[in-house]
């Protein structure tokens, strides 16, 4: 079952079923529309949600969504659709958070590094003083 919710988009006021598990090549959930014109008028589908500012392309029909005859999604259902950019999305949140780690390792050795030259200093400033003072 798939999670919906009512959205703007910038071409048209009209309210718009985004479909959260279902995403386009902007990783973005993509949008329910109906075909106003040509011999497919009636007819529903889903496209990307940025269409038709910036579209990726991404465009299905309904019935061949449920039926498994797009190339888009190669016959994969709506659970295998989200597994397949869940995947993605968990390889990207990986590399990220992989990344963060080596930011936190350098931003600790930093605050050492810190520490040191805080110690180094206040060393060199009480030696300053007791100089200064005839000690």
């Amino acid at each position: 079952m798939s999670t919906r919710s009512n959205c703007q988009t910038h071409s048209s006021s009209s309210n718009l079923t985004r479909i959260k598990d279902v995403f386009c090549k902007h990783n973005v959930g993509v949008v329910l529309r109906t075909v106003k014109k040509g011999k497919n008028i009636g007819i529903k589908f889903y496209g990307c949600a940025y269409w038709p500012e910036n579209d990726c392309g991404y465009f299905v029909f309904v019935d061949d969504m449920v039926s498994g005859n797009n190339s888009q999604n190669q016959g994969l259902t709506h659970e295998h659709l989200c597994c397949k950019c869940e995947g993605e999305q968990i390889k990207s949140l990986k590399m990220e958070n992989l990344l963060l780690k080596k930011e936190v390792i350098e931003l600790k050795l930093d605050v050492k590094r810190l520490v040191i030259v805080i110690i180094l200093l206040c060393v060199i400033f009480a030696f300053y003083l007791m100089f200064k003072n005839g000690v």
